[in-house]
């Protein structure tokens, strides 16, 4: 009898875990902000896959709490784990206990400055310690309470900037744009996410900057796609044709430039070149193919400069 109702105790005990698991299991999304998810570092006891499995951890964390991955983002993310032998646990097999410590760095990228960090702890076991230190990237759960109560935190101090930042990224952003510094504008004000208070006002702004560039430097972006063509760098190629919105002046071109590299692309980028060939034809998703327009210009220009934009302050 005593052994059925300790049974019956763990399995209560169970159902009420899962039952708080699933009450907090719904994200609220508050305004598709973005983060870029730089590449995870590691310490001792992992390899290049188990450093891909961390980032991609680290964002389905991020992106199933509201916070997408967003390469044109004021903010960045970085994490770098290490783990420690912990021991191990005898028995008619031994299990060797990692434990894993986890740490989150998100800086303003236009500052350079840390906005917000936090450590987590994780432990697993294994047949060997390494194979426990692999075993503890799978303990991050994007619905544990400390990740979620984390991200919350995050959003809400993320939504503040945007709302105290905004007329600063204006004006720093009208003055690149008045200096014919047109990507550096684009960039600027692409780092405003879509549904925030502060991108109602400056959406006309980006289309006015946006006509700007690329009367100004249309066939420059084509003459690069073709230039990456001649050496058949044909990802490279798309990253150019990619900045070209099918309402620029010089979209024709840019059709007539994708049809040519499509065969050569790798298999990641083809579904981009699918879309684009098919909005430069029929221009039925024109504001999407717009927002991914300006996304590209954005990683262009923070590519090439190495430098942190600064906020005036």
């Amino acid at each position: 009898m005593i052994k059925y109702l300790s049974t019956l105790v763990v399995m209560i005990l169970s159902l009420c875990l899962i039952a708080q698991e699933e009450t907090i299991k719904t994200p609220e999304v508050i305004n598709e902000l973005g983060i870029i998810v730089f590449p995870a570092k590691f310490g001792n006891g992992y390899d290049r896959t188990q450093n891909q499995r961390l980032t991609q951890k680290v964002s389905n964390a991020f992106s199933k709490n509201g916070i997408f991955n967003d390469r044109s983002s004021v903010f960045g993310v970085l994490a770098t784990a290490t783990t420690q032998d912990e021991g191990k646990i005898e028995g008619m097999k031994t299990l060797y206990i990692a434990k894993m410590e986890l740490n989150l760095v998100v800086k303003n990228l236009l500052t350079g400055q840390v906005f917000s960090s936090e450590t987590f702890y994780y432990s697993s076991t294994g047949k060997t310690i390494g194979e426990a230190a692999k075993k503890s990237i799978n303990a991050i759960k994007p619905f544990k309470m400390d990740v979620k109560k984390y991200i919350m935190a995050l959003e809400e101090k993320m939504e503040i900037y945007y709302t105290e930042n905004c007329a600063k990224i204006k004006e720093q952003a009208q003055k690149a744009s008045s200096q014919n510094q047109y990507k550096k504008a684009i960039a600027l004000l692409s780092t405003i996410p879509k549904n925030t208070d502060c991108y109602t006002t400056i959406e006309q702004d980006l289309d006015v900057v946006l006509k700007q560039y690329y009367l100004s430097s249309c066939n420059t972006i084509i003459q690069k796609a073709e230039y990456a063509m001649i050496q058949k760098k044909y990802d490279s190629a798309l990253k150019h044709i990619a900045q070209i919105s099918p309402d620029a002046p010089c979209a024709a071109a840019a059709a007539q430039a994708l049809a040519k590299i499509e065969k050569g692309l790798s298999t990641k980028n083809k579904a981009k070149a699918k879309f684009l060939a098919k909005v430069y034809k029929d221009n039925l998703e024109l504001e999407k193919a717009k927002i991914q327009a300006r996304a590209a210009i954005s990683q262009n220009h923070f590519k090439e400069k190495s430098e942190v934009i600064i906020i005036d302050k």
